[in-house]
């Protein structure tokens, strides 16, 4: 349930926006925020069983990553003392909240199911995906042609993100996903992909796939393919499939397909005025945080950049999440931001498959979002680290003394063995306490 539950609150911006569209009376209270209040209370009603046996659950590999994030939240705290924001600075600290809740609840919820996980976040997303691009369209044409629904086609570049992770996802880490199933996922995800027109996530998931698929052809070669009858007979079947998707898929969208080329076009335009823009905003972070030592050691202070660069105090970043970091935080906040991301990283970097979802999501940060954008990220990167955990897992355990007093506590280091190995997560056996002659006193 609590894995349902998270995929929910991960998603919960599209899940949002739906219901700002087709049901606004859903909205009296934010989802982001009740979804994120439904799953602390789940974990809390959690805790608290676990709390009546003395015990608390920890994932040994994952509490320097705790223990980084909330140094990084404090850190945002300690910049209010002197942001020139008075509004903003306070609503982002809120939402970054949501980011640290998605780090944190993976590593701390004794029996989250990674599996269970991907398959619910895989099917959530496929279907906002379809309903957003297969069955509705005609918005996207309403939009090119007379601007109408411009509010609607605002998320392409959110689907867009969302798509090609979920195929990444299908790919690399679905394995237990049954092949009718994938192959449909990955056919709309692709489609949505390729009519949101989004540049960013087109071209890094183009980029990580093809430096993936360059790596698994030398091991793919090595095997023999033989050329037999039904060897060639599935050959030319796929083939025939592909074309006649093709085909219907050019007929019914090529107007999007305009679109999608007239915006990669854009790229190599520097006349254009979102590149025009973007590059303003990149240069002005960078001159204002060399600009004295103070601005590059604590920077401006949280959700100062609107304020500073257009005079208003909204929602305004540089599109790269590093300079956000870096104009707002400092040279201290940028530490911190990659020192975390390091420990993802020196996690999962021996697999290659989760590596270049790592890396599909980090470039996507790096060109097109926020820092209180980045729950989908850390969210999936999360899941990842855990599942690479083929090592025993150590959780820390308050336990009852042994003593007749057993009021009394202390903290034991309690390692568990894996029953299974990548893709499996952690093994979800409850501890019941420490073998005999394994309690190190």
């Amino acid at each position: 349930m609590i894995e349902l539950l998270y995929s929910l609150f991960l998603l919960s911006g599209f899940v949002k926006f739906f219901c700002l569209i087709w049901a606004p009376f859903l909205m009296v209270v934010d989802f982001t925020l009740l979804s994120a209040v439904v799953v602390l209370a789940f974990y809390a009603f959690q805790f608290s069983k676990n709390l009546l046996k003395n015990e608390f659950y920890l994932l040994n590999a994952g509490r320097s990553v705790v223990f980084t994030v909330f140094l990084f939240y404090l850190w945002m705290v300690v910049s209010l003392l002197y942001t020139p924001s008075t509004g903003y600075s306070w609503f982002k600290l809120l939402t970054f909240a949501t980011v640290v809740i998605t780090i944190i609840i993976p590593f701390i919820y004794p029996r989250f199911d990674v599996r269970r996980f991907v398959h619910g976040f895989v099917y959530l997303a496929s279907l906002l995906n379809f309903v957003y691009t297969a069955v509705f369209p005609k918005l996207f044409a309403s939009y090119m042609s007379f601007y109408q629904n411009r509010e609607f086609v605002v998320k392409y570049l959110d689907i867009g993100y969302l798509s090609g992770l979920v195929i990444l996802l299908a790919i690399f880490v679905g394995s237990r996903i049954k092949p009718w199933i994938r192959i449909p996922v990955i056919a709309v995800n692709f489609s949505a992909l390729v009519i949101s027109a989004a540049r960013g996530p087109m071209i890094f998931f183009a980029l990580v796939l093809v430096a993936r698929g360059i790596v698994s052809a030398f091991s793919l070669f090595k095997k023999k393919w033989t050329f037999n009858k039904k060897n060639i007979a599935l050959l030319v079947s796929g083939l025939v499939v592909v074309g006649a998707g093709f085909y219907y898929f050019l007929g019914r969208y090529f107007p999007l397909i305009e679109r999608v080329i007239r915006r990669l076009s854009i790229l190599f335009d520097p006349q254009s005025s979102s590149i025009a823009e973007r590059l303003n905003q990149i240069f002005f972070s960078i001159r204002s945080i060399f600009e004295n030592a103070a601005n590059f050691i604590f920077g401006k202070g949280i959700g100062s950049f609107g304020i500073v660069y257009s005079g208003t105090d909204e929602k305004l970043y540089p599109h790269n999440v590093l300079l956000e970091i870096g104009f707002e935080l400092g040279f201290i906040g940028i530490f911190l931001f990659v020192f975390l991301l390091f420990l993802y990283f020196k996690r999962i970097r021996f697999n290659l498959s989760f590596l270049a979802i790592f890396f599909y999501l980090l470039l996507n940060s790096l060109k097109s979002y926020s820092l209180v954008d980045s729950r989908i990220m850390f969210g999936v990167v999360g899941i990842l680290f855990i599942m690479v955990c083929d090592s025993p897992v150590h959780r820390a355990v308050t336990m009852p003394h042994s003593a007749p007093n057993s009021h009394n506590q202390k903290l034991l280091e309690v390692q568990e063995p894996f029953h299974e190995k990548v893709p499996g997560g952690r093994n979800q056996k409850e501890f019941n306490g420490p073998k005999e002659g394994n309690n190190n006193e």
